[in-house]
């Protein structure tokens, strides 16, 4: 085995421009952070924090490094493109 190039990932944490990654599908991590003020509320307002509803993440962003793609030799399909939240040129 030659050398290794990573393809795609998925983590909780926002694509880092850095990173050499093609693909990135992350969540969006300031919704939490956004909702967190729900929670206070109603726990402040006596609610049990067990009785709370546990909330998943409903918002991703996919980044579609280009460039990457490019330095690989690969296509990254035209509807994948249009489809990305952003496009690293």
């Amino acid at each position: 085995m030659g050398h290794w190039a990573p393809f795609a990932r998925s983590f909780a944490q926002p694509p880092c421009r850095s990173h050499w990654w093609t693909l990135s599908l992350s969540t969006d991590i300031q919704a939490p952070a956004r909702r967190a003020a729900f929670y206070v509320h109603r726990i402040l307002k006596g609610a049990e924090p067990a009785d709370l509803p546990v909330e998943l993440p409903t918002t991703f962003k996919l980044v579609v490094n280009h460039k990457t793609a490019v330095v690989l030799g690969l296509a990254i399909p035209q509807s994948v493109l249009l489809r990305a939240d952003e496009v690293i040129q």
